[in-house]
């Protein structure tokens, strides 16, 4: 993948430039599946999730890395290009300062997201909408306005496999997801435990 600059990723980390393309050009002119995470680091239940997403939507898949995180620190330069440098399998990354799902939704439009059941369930916590569920849900219906969707995989957490059906969302966020079936893909790995 070609390494952008240290200027291009800095405008991107103050704010003066939306969104970065690595690896490809701006591929916003179709519809595409965007398979969001910090990446620390890849790992192959991130590229098995792109490739059902391709095989089930038949869209261009791109990962998406944003330096501003909902839950954690931001990135540093050096800590960015560290993630851009793994392996994406010659897929386009788009590298953005989009940390809610809205926002990512203002940048890609009709997009559908790939995400897993742990984070479809923290989309739906009030506490990421200042603690009100009235902002959550006009947020929800906002980005449904966008024309986004959810591709929402199981995981395994806890010893136990959680799929979508078995949490409590609004109904305007499940009326936005399409299920991935455990017999399509299970795969328990993630990046938390590769860190451990």
């Amino acid at each position: 993948m070609n390494s952008p600059t240290d200027s291009e990723i800095q405008q991107v980390l103050d704010g003066n430039l939306n969104v970065l393309f690595v690896g490809g050009d701006d591929p916003r002119n179709k519809p595409l599946c965007v398979m969001s995470g910090s990446f620390n680091p890849i790992h192959d239940g991130h590229r098995e999730m792109a490739q059902v997403g391709f095989a089930r939507l038949n869209r261009p898949v791109i990962f998406e890395l944003c330096v501003a995180n909902a839950d954690k620190p931001p990135l540093s330069l050096a800590e960015t290009h560290s993630r851009l440098d793994q392996d994406f399998r010659h897929r386009t990354v788009a590298l953005t300062r989009a940390p809610t799902f809205l926002e990512k939704a203002c940048l890609f439009p009709e997009a559908t997201f790939l995400v897993g059941v742990d984070t479809l369930y923290r989309i739906a916590l009030p506490r990421f909408y200042e603690d009100s569920e009235n902002m959550r849900d006009m947020a929800i219906n906002e980005l449904a306005g966008f024309g986004c969707r959810f591709l929402v995989f199981g995981r395994e957490i806890d010893g136990c496999f959680i799929s979508l059906n078995e949490l409590n969302l609004p109904e305007k966020l499940l009326e936005i997801c399409d299920e991935v079936g455990e017999d399509e893909f299970r795969k328990e790995v993630s990046s938390t435990d590769l860190r451990d």
